[in-house]
Parts: C-alpha cells; structure tokens; sequence
C-alpha cells in the first residue's frame, strides 16, 4: 500500500521519490534510516536485496517476459517468433493503424502493464513550445505585477495556472499518443519488467542481477539517463544529480 515518507533525513526529495517506486516495485518498505545510507547505485542494490525473502532464484523473469512479448509480437506482425530478437525497434512491430486499440488489446491479451505510448514528434513539439511559452510567460507576468505594480503576491499563482492549463491540455493530446519510444526491444522489455515485476516475482523469484536491472530501469528513468550508463558506483547527487 503506498505510504507518504516523512522524514527524509538527508536524502533530497528526488532521492525520496526513487525509493518509493523502488519499494512499490519489488513490494517491501525500506526503513527510512536505512534509506537514507544509499547514496550510491550499488548501495541500493544491496539494501534491496537484504529486504528480498526469495532472492536467489535461477529463473529470468526477463527472458521469460521477452519470450512472451516475442510470441504475441509475431502473431501481430505476422512474423516468425524466431525472427524477432532483442534488436528490432517495438515501432515498426506494432502496427501504425489503429495503433492505440491494438496496443490496449494487445497489453490486455498478456494480462501487462504497458508504457504508455508517446506523442509523435511534431506534436510532441508543439506542446513543449506551448508549454514553455505558457509557464514562462505566467511567471514572467507575475514577476512583473508583483515588482513593478504593487499587486498582491497572489498573483505568483498565475504560473500555477499556467502548470494546470498544460495538465489539462496534455490529456487532450491523449489520441494523438500513438509512439512506442523505446529504441529497441530489449528496452521496451524492460520497461515492461519494471511496470509488472511486483507480479512477476511472486510466480518465478527474484533474480539479483535482473533485480540490479530492474532498479537501474526505474534510476535511468528518474535521471533521464540511457540505463547502459547507470553504473553501481554512481552517487545520486554527484553523479545522476537526483538530490
């Protein structure tokens, strides 16, 4: 059940979040204490790995999972199982026309969670513009009424006006999301693995190097990092800046 942590000792509030969703993940609660001793990539590791009661198993989850997106994938595509490796690019897998139904029906089928589909690149700009131009501006006119017009420093709430128009705005972008995003297949497994692991270690164990794996997936994610650069000796504040 998800719980709000209160006291963050000296971990900063992005470091917080990380373990949060660490701890949502793999379903176990990490004293506060003892999370804020992890100030390294490989700290955390081990920490969760000492809150595992079943670590140790031979099965791969992440094989598995990948054998079971690579089965429905070719029934999709109408290709071979056997033809599909960890290499193909998942957007020319799924088909571009009525793509968000069939990849809706296609999360269902697997009984998985998904990554939810991007917008495309035109759209995808548009709405960062207008983002920046709408927050930045508010805050600009804030700013202004506040130093050089003597208004009430309620106006400063304009930015968060601005933040909810983007809210709202993005979740009518919602039909236009139709990108799978990850580079490769490999990729799109693990993101896959991240978003179900809770279920599928409770059927195949815990694995410590797919765990290490899983927990690199939610970092890269955090830190806008590839997971190929996440290393066991990177600090979170040093190193992935996540305060």
């Amino acid at each position: 059940m998800p719980y709000i942590r209160i006291n963050t000792y000296t971990m900063g509030l992005d470091s917080v979040e990380l373990v949060m969703e660490v701890e949502k993940t793999f379903n176990i609660s990490i004293p506060d204490e003892e999370a804020s001793q992890c100030t390294t990539v490989g700290e955390l590791h081990d920490t969760v790995a000492r809150h595992l009661n079943n670590i140790g198993s031979r099965q791969c989850a992440s094989q598995l999972l990948f054998y079971r997106l690579r089965r429905a994938l070719g029934e999709l595509a109408g290709m071979s199982p056997k033809a599909i490796t960890p290499a193909h690019v998942p957007e020319e897998l799924f088909p571009k026309d009525n793509r968000r139904k069939i990849y809706k029906e296609f999360a269902a089928n697997l009984n998985l969670q998904m990554p939810p589909l991007d917008l495309s690149a035109p759209w995808s700009q548009l709405l960062t513009s207008f983002g920046l131009l709408t927050i930045g501006g508010g805050l600009a006119l804030a700013l202004i009424l506040v130093n050089f017009y003597d208004v009430s420093k309620w106006s400063l709430l304009i930015p968060l006006g601005s933040i909810v128009v983007m809210l709202l705005l993005s979740q009518l972008f919602n039909p236009f999301r139709n990108v799978v995003a990850a580079p490769t297949l490999r990729e799109f497994t693990g993101k896959v693995l991240v978003l179900n692991y809770a279920a599928l270690k409770r059927t195949n164990g815990v694995n410590r190097k797919e765990m290490e794996l899983v927990i690199n997936q939610i970092i890269a994610d955090k830190a806008g990092f590839e997971i190929g650069e996440i290393a066991p000796h990177q600090k979170f504040g040093d190193d992935l800046g996540l305060d």
